[in-house]
């Protein structure tokens, strides 16, 4: 009984993962600057992008561990897994770094430039570490954090189970109070959810037979985390990290539960999330340069432009499967 309430409905993670995708896209749309207002244009962005979109990558990481983890029962089989992560991880994420990186080196003002007082060869490798450590584009730190996360998943096969749970709690504690362990490039929050993903800790089919409640519970919660966003409470990130834990759990329970949810829709536009994830930051970060958008109206725009012209390029891209198989990791 135990593991049936801790399996995810592998069926369901494509669609899922475009939804988290589209909630990433909308994390980055924020276009609230300099005096924040109740007005709804604020309340609305801080809702979307603030409390909601949140979730995105916590549940992104539980289930990369999760499947990550799923029949790896020893090294050979890990090797097998981390070896086969070199085409649908690492590869993409140097191409398209690589690409931006060289695009935005000969941008003028641009963050990736060479330094004054250092040589040539000291300048080599920071602009290296500009395009691939940073990354050149923002949203891959996800994915540099990923395999990072499952090179050394390996001390999970290794230590006792125990022991990864205390590793795990400790991970929790300061993916709580938003502490940055130094000389580490993996964010806290992945090493929490990722763990988490490997030991299935999250009751992922509790409450299964009761969408209605866990959809009160996620209204309820978000809401709460508005609140506390606007009112600025004393304890705003420990409440803040709290709400944003308890809602992936709840999202998690909803969409990967043993009853399947299926969005027709989805299934037309799932080989293009890569693309979307790929592109959308860029396209965003264009437009509010030419446009000065801080508005609602600028916000939902910003997201409706951005995810039609990735999915279009991804569209054209995907008709040259050679290259569409490096671009996305074989993600067809």
């Amino acid at each position: 009984m135990a593991n049936y309430h801790r399996e995810i409905n592998l069926s369901s993670v494509s669609q899922v993962r475009f939804i988290l995708i589209t909630l990433i896209v909308l994390l980055h749309c924020y276009n609230i600057n300099g005096v924040k207002t109740y007005y709804f244009n604020y309340i609305a962005q801080e809702y979307l992008s603030q409390v909601v979109s949140r979730i995105a990558v916590p549940v992104y990481f539980f289930i990369s561990g999760y499947l990550f983890f799923s029949n790896l029962e020893n090294i050979n089989e890990w090797k097998n897994k981390v070896g086969r992560r070199i085409k649908t991880l690492l590869l993409p994420y140097i191409i398209w770094n690589l690409g931006y990186g060289l695009l935005l080196f000969f941008t003028p003002n641009s963050s990736i430039k060479f330094v004054n007082h250092v040589g040539f060869f000291e300048n080599f490798f920071i602009v290296l570490k500009q395009i691939f450590l940073t990354p050149a584009i923002n949203p891959f730190w996800f994915i540099r954090d990923l395999i990072f996360l499952q090179i050394f998943s390996l001390l999970f096969l290794i230590i006792k189970k125990q022991y990864i749970i205390y590793f795990m709690v400790m991970f929790g504690i300061l993916f709580l109070i938003k502490y940055t362990v130094p000389f580490i490039y993996v964010s806290t929050e992945g090493i929490f959810f990722f763990a988490m993903g490997s030991l299935k800790i999250l009751p992922i089919n509790y409450f299964q037979n009761k969408k209605y409640i866990k959809i009160f519970l996620f209204v309820g919660i978000s809401i709460l985390n508005l609140l506390n966003h606007l009112l600025a409470l004393k304890y705003e990130f420990f409440i803040h990290r709290i709400c944003t834990f308890t809602l992936a759990l709840l999202f998690i329970s909803f969409f990967l539960n043993s009853n399947q949810i299926k969005i027709p829709l989805l299934d037309k536009v799932n080989s293009y999330a890569f693309y979307i994830f790929a592109l959308h930051f860029p396209i965003i970060q264009m437009l509010n340069k030419v446009m000065h958008w801080d508005n609602l109206l600028g916000y939902f725009f910003s997201f409706i432009i951005s995810m039609t012209f990735s999915i279009i390029i991804g569209y054209f891209l995907s008709k040259f499967q050679v290259v569409s198989k490096l671009l996305t990791g074989n993600r067809l």
